[in-house]
């Protein structure tokens, strides 16, 4: 029997990215693929189906930089033609969505989450190591009009680099209905910078809304947003979320899996733990490939502990309270 609170996968169709952001967790990046390691479109809507037996209702498009994968419009239209995924939503830098978020749209996407750095200009290419702000905002509104929405706006807030601009997105929350949600940062496996002591704690960021804007009030969540806790400043046409990783041990209760762009399954993003799809997919060994993905749903609910412990143990001063 399958672990039944699995519903969300998460799809990673390109491990390419043109940012070069310096907290980066591209954690898969592997420039020895070739074309043909690759799983194409058709072959990825494949096993959607099988998923979504198992009980996915919610698909999440992330890489890299998905909108960088030529075929996305056609991988989009083959998942939600089917009409037997609840809600197709999108990850991306926001640089080419302007010229992308209409047909994104009409292929039958539902919404976006856009990573956003920073509002200043200057800030936003030291982080990215590109000069592409005013880009990703035209894509937000292109994404707005192309009603993507609600809009999510994803922020890791890293001390020295973007924490004081804390207000300022929370402001956007206010004047436009979008979801501004703030990130607890957990630098990935291969990141060569430490940033132990750089990550901002949740509370103290939600602390610094409420001096500012007063209390923020509870708002209510579907089962298919994902892991982020959201509440409203008083009047606002958004919502502020909060994604703890580190402060509340998100992981014990996560209900997300991930399919790479190679074919591989992984129960959890910072999993050493995998089962490859490619080969019984290529091979039309679908007896293998049902028992494959099983088996990954399986071992989900020890995996989230195990990483919990391997990974994040020394990155948080909360880890020893929780041992």
């Amino acid at each position: 029997m399958h672990n039944k609170s699995l519903n969300y996968l998460k799809v990673c169709l390109s491990r390419k990215c043109n940012f070069n952001c310096i907290y980066c967790h591209s954690c898969f990046k592997d420039d020895s693929l070739q074309d043909g390691d690759i799983l194409n479109a058709e072959e990825t809507a494949k096993l959607i189906d099988g998923f979504v037996r198992l009980g996915i209702e919610h698909m999440r498009i992330i890489g890299g930089e998905p909108l960088l994968r030529e075929d996305i419009f056609d991988f989009i239209y083959m998942v939600s033609s089917a009409k037997r995924i609840k809600q197709i939503s999108l990850t991306t830098n926001g640089f080419y969505l302007k010229e992308k978020a209409l047909a994104l749209r009409g292929a039958g996407l539902n919404r976006v989450s856009i990573y956003l750095s920073s509002l200043d200009e200057n800030k936003f290419k030291k982080i990215t190591g590109v000069d592409g702000l005013a880009k990703v905002m035209e894509g937000l509104c292109a994404a707005q009009e192309a009603e993507l929405a609600p809009i999510r706006i994803n922020v890791f807030l890293v001390k020295g680099l973007n924490c004081e601009e804390v207000e300022d997105f929370a402001a956007l929350s206010v004047l436009y209905p979008i979801d501004v949600r703030f990130i607890e940062y957990l630098p990935g496996r291969k990141n060569p910078i430490n940033f132990r002591n750089l990550y901002v704690p949740g509370y103290v960021v939600k602390n610094k809304i409420e001096f500012s804007f007063g209390p923020l009030i509870p708002d209510k969540t579907s089962p298919l947003e994902g892991p982020a806790t959201y509440y409203r400043i008083k009047d606002a046409k958004g919502r502020i979320g909060f994604i703890n990783l580190i402060t509340e041990f998100l992981c014990v209760n996560c209900n997300s899996i991930v399919l790479l762009y190679d074919g591989k399954l992984l129960p959890c993003l910072y999993s050493s733990t995998f089962v490859d799809l490619k080969e019984p997919l290529r091979n039309y060994e679908f007896k293998v490939l049902a028992d494959k993905i099983k088996d990954c749903f399986m071992v989900k609910p020890q995996v989230n502990k195990d990483t919990q412990k391997q990974h994040f143990k020394g990155y948080s001063p909360y880890m020893e309270e929780w041992d």
